[in-house]
């Protein structure tokens, strides 16, 4: 680009959108390390503040990268209970969120990714479930998917990812409180339900 090497328009943000996307992937990868730093580290602590389930939904979907968004792919989003107050660190919540909607946007290439919350005042819990209609997870990966460095057999990494997104969800849902499981169908998508107490106590550093 600074040598005018392109003959076209057309050429140069292509140039350019290939640059944010691998670049985005970068900050993403030294992000995810610094995670993990901290939790082998024994580094994880909780900032316990009160919030509505519906201001983080709503700070969760203005967070979404346009890189993320993928022709064919809908991103939808609802909620069950906006008015709930949680006790529990909303930025910590919102990592897990944040990975598990980029998976399921990374393995979709076409119909939708929704993302779900409601919250159980009875049971004192919140569920947020994301949703995707991609190409699904083979039974015998639903619990490697979660280790350090695996990805599932049924596909190649997407998009430079590493495997260190859903290993970093599932020690942030502990943190928290609460658990995160995955159910999939080979062809038909896939779903991952993150489950944590409206309240958590206060951690020491």
């Amino acid at each position: 680009l600074m040598e005018d090497a392109f003959d076209s328009d057309a050429d140069r943000t292509d140039a350019l959108r290939r640059i944010r996307s691998q670049s985005g992937n970068l900050l993403d990868m030294i992000q995810a390390m610094l995670d993990i730093n901290k939790v082998e580290a024994g580094g994880i602590s909780i900032d316990a503040t009160e919030f509505r389930l519906g201001e983080l939904m709503t700070r969760m979907r203005g967070a979404i990268p346009r890189t993320w968004y993928k022709d064919g792919v809908d991103l939808a989003w609802e909620s069950e209970g906006d008015d709930a107050v949680l006790r529990s660190d909303a930025d910590k919540i919102e990592i897990v969120l944040r990975n598990l909607v980029h998976n399921a946007l990374k393995y979709t290439d076409r119909g939708e990714v929704r993302v779900r919350a409601a919250a159980i005042p009875g049971d004192r819990q919140v569920d947020f479930t994301v949703t995707d209609t991609g190409q699904g997870i083979p039974p015998d990966d639903l619990e490697r998917i979660f280790q350090m460095f695996r990805h599932s057999a049924s596909g190649p990494p997407r998009q430079g990812g590493v495997g260190l997104g859903l290993f970093l969800a599932r020690q942030l849902a502990a943190a928290l409180g609460g658990t995160i499981r995955a159910e999939s169908t080979l062809g038909k998508g896939s779903c991952f339900t993150l489950a944590l107490p409206m309240r958590v106590s206060q951690m020491p550093e």
